[in-house]
């Protein structure tokens, strides 16, 4: 293991020998703040200089385009700490070029790492450097881009440290060597997002609008900075990408860069020679050339898992990633391998506590992300990887519905969340047939309780509205998808609405579908509710705790019919609100539900104000606001319950029930319906 790390576990820089701390963060060398440190790397910078005066072996480590190259040079050319050698050999490990001035030395080193030459040969010639500079002077040296040669570095550098007392090394590698001597100083890509506290910029939104030419992106004001933090979410923070697309900017306005960049990142060029400083590596003038050096150091079977892996939009676990990538000349087992490697070379990026209970989940950086699924299509695997990621979709969507109606709504919340990022790509594409239609129509019914219940009413909307009129008449998801739809655009276009269930209601009872007739009486009851027609909302709800079957999957369950219907009671006084709420929460049938419970509890602490049990009603509200963990109920949901809470505290009667339908942000254009008389 290395002696020492310069990060925190999330990838924050933590506290070298010094105590000093810094934040992430990483830029070329040339883009520097006024005082001439690095843009975001500040605190790295002064904990390198204290790393050289104080350790013999230093890696500098990070994914690629973090700046490890430009924090090295930034931290040489700095004011030395007292220790530190006083001159520096460096040796560009990927240049084909002596270094230059001590040219002799930097050959023998290079020609040894590199199987050309000895490690005799090259300690003769750092002890020849050492004595010209003087008896007893240290030698510090600088090996940039030390991948190509990572095994070579890990069996020659303990032994020329053992050999040569006076020598100091500093290494910049994707991956440390994982010596004992070693103390490893890993960088993190740049934060995008604005300081919470003060709301300043954020390092990579500093960097890119300072790089920007002719204070293009400059203009704008606050949307130019959320426009700036998109672009630099986009090509993942890195800032060899930041710099690339600031020059962009020389071409096309911020918000076109944006987009295309929304898409695509790989396609980012930089010119041969910058403006300031010295001229730009080979390897750094394209974004693709940069990564694809990364690629270049994977197996074939790394390279394979890669560009697999690279059709998750968002973060995965292990046995997914299985899932996508065996097959083809890949065995299951040499899956987990390959991306432990990939996460060494920071193709992939772990996510939360490795060690911790649940599985490690995994990300790729956009760019990476990007220039794997080139290389998928390049393989002509596209098609296939697409089918088995909506496969996938499909799979993992069907969990989370489980999971919410067998009464485990918080696990179900909480997989959809660490998913979601994943099944909102596969939403997007476009549909390749009727199966094809029939898989994404499935799979945004799997997901109604986070469209109606989480209020992302306009997403699931626009889904089933472009879906929807794809279908077949005759298809087992066509009742599903439109009592769905109508209760999604119930706010917005209660009209639409209505002639939605009114279609779906007598095909429900024409194919014996109890589940689905329920369902449509309960989007019409809150339909009435919304009206105003409490009485024709009472009578359908009842209806729908009468009909929707126990243990039915698909959507709203019995309790929450009786649920909602114990709130409308409450809030009129009814004789039978007490009721209809302990029903829900006692009867073994119904309470697993833990939507529908939490209404009831909300319905009971109404009751109980609204009959002038003030303490009791108190009681139940704050009892409710209590609950920790994932949320199943939406912010404004909590809202109402926090203003009844208040109410109750002022002696007030609560005047309001809990928002139950969702809030649409856009007035929807339905589809054409066609409704069926009762004959039909």
């Amino acid at each position: 293991m290395a002696r020492g790390t310069g990060t925190s576990p999330s990838g924050r820089p933590g506290k070298g020998p010094s105590g000093l701390g810094s934040r992430g963060g990483g830029l070329p060398a040339q883009q520097t703040g006024g005082s001439g440190e690095l843009i975001g790397r500040e605190g790295e910078s002064e904990l390198l200089r204290d790393l050289l005066a104080a350790q013999r072996l230093i890696t500098v480590a990070g994914p690629v385009g973090v700046g490890k190259s430009a924090l090295a040079r930034a931290a040489l050319t700095g004011r030395p700490r007292q220790g530190t050698p006083r001159r520096a050999l460096r040796v560009n490990l990927a240049a084909p070029s002596t270094a230059r001035g001590d040219s002799g030395a930097a050959a023998c080193v290079r020609a040894a790492l590199h199987g050309g030459g000895t490690l005799e040969d090259a300690a003769a010639a750092l002890t020849a450097l050492s004595a010209r500079r003087g008896r007893g002077a240290e030698t510090l040296l600088v090996l940039d881009d030390a991948d190509a040669v990572h095994r070579a570095c890990q069996r020659l550098l303990p032994r020329l440290l053992e050999r040569l007392p006076t020598l100091r090394i500093l290494l910049t590698c994707r991956q440390p060597l994982g010596l004992g001597q070693e103390y490893v100083l890993r960088l993190a890509p740049l934060d995008w997002r604005p300081d919470p506290a003060t709301g300043a910029p954020a390092p990579a939104v500093r960097l890119l609008l300072r790089a920007a030419p002719a204070a293009r992106a400059r203009r704008g004001g606050e949307e130019a900075a959320e426009l700036a933090a998109e672009v630099c979410r986009y090509v993942g923070g890195l800032p060899l990408a930041i710099e690339q697309a600031a020059h962009q900017l020389l071409h096309m306005p911020l918000r076109t860069l944006a987009e295309r960049l929304r898409h695509r990142q790989c396609w980012l060029t930089k010119p041969v020679a910058g403006t300031a400083g010295p001229a730009v590596p080979a390897r750094h003038r394209s974004l693709r050339q940069a990564v694809g050096a990364v690629y270049d150091l994977c197996s074939r079977t790394e390279r394979v898992v890669w560009s697999r892996a690279a059709t998750f939009a968002g973060s995965f676990t292990e046995a997914t990633a299985v899932f996508m990538c065996a097959g083809g000349g890949i065995e299951p087992h040499q899956v987990a391998p390959s991306l432990a490697r990939l996460a060494a070379l920071g193709v992939v990026e772990p996510l939360g506590d490795p060690g911790g209970a649940t599985a490690p989940r995994l990300r790729m950086p956009p760019p990476l992300r990007d220039f794997g699924r080139e290389r998928l299509a390049h393989a002509g695997e596209f098609d296939v990887a697409h089918e088995r990621y909506l496969i996938h979709g499909r799979q993992l969507t069907a969990v989370t519905e489980n999971l919410w109606s067998t009464g485990s709504q918080p696990h179900a919340v909480q997989l959809l969340r660490e998913e979601l990022e994943n099944v909102q790509a596969l939403l997007h594409q476009p549909p390749r047939g009727g199966e094809h239609v029939a898989g994404l129509v499935e799979t945004v019914l799997n997901l109604w309780f986070h469209w109606a219940v989480h209020e992302a009413a306009d997403e699931g909307r626009e889904h089933l509205r472009r879906l929807l009129p794809q279908l077949p008449p005759d298809s087992p998801l066509t009742v599903r998808a439109q009592w769905l739809l109508a209760w999604l655009t119930a706010r917005a276009d209660p009209q639409g609405a209505g002639a939605l269930l009114d279609e779906a209601w007598p095909a429900a009872l024409l194919a014996g579908d109890d589940a689905g007739a329920g369902r449509v009486a309960y989007v019409q009851g809150l339909l009435a509710l919304q009206h105003g027609d409490l009485g024709a909302a009472a009578q359908l709800l009842d209806e729908a705790a009468d009909t929707i079957p126990a243990h039915s999957f698909g959507g709203p369950s019995a309790a929450a019919a009786l649920a909602v219907l114990a709130l409308l009671r409450a809030h009129t006084l009814h004789p039978a609100a007490r009721t209809t709420a302990r029903r829900v929460l006692t009867d073994p049938a119904l309470r697993g539900d833990t939507w529908a419970c939490w209404m009831a509890r909300y319905a009971l602490a109404v009751h109980d104000a609204r009959r002038g049990r003030e303490a009791a009603a108190h009681r139940r509200a704050e009892r409710l606001l209590a609950v920790r963990g994932p949320s199943v109920v939406t912010a404004r949901q909590t809202t109402a319950l926090r203003r009844t809470l208040r109410d109750i505290e002022r002696g007030r009667t609560p005047a309001t029930l809990p928002p139950l339908i969702p809030v649409s942000h856009a007035a929807p254009q339905l589809p054409e319906v066609t409704t069926r008389t009762a004959a039909s």
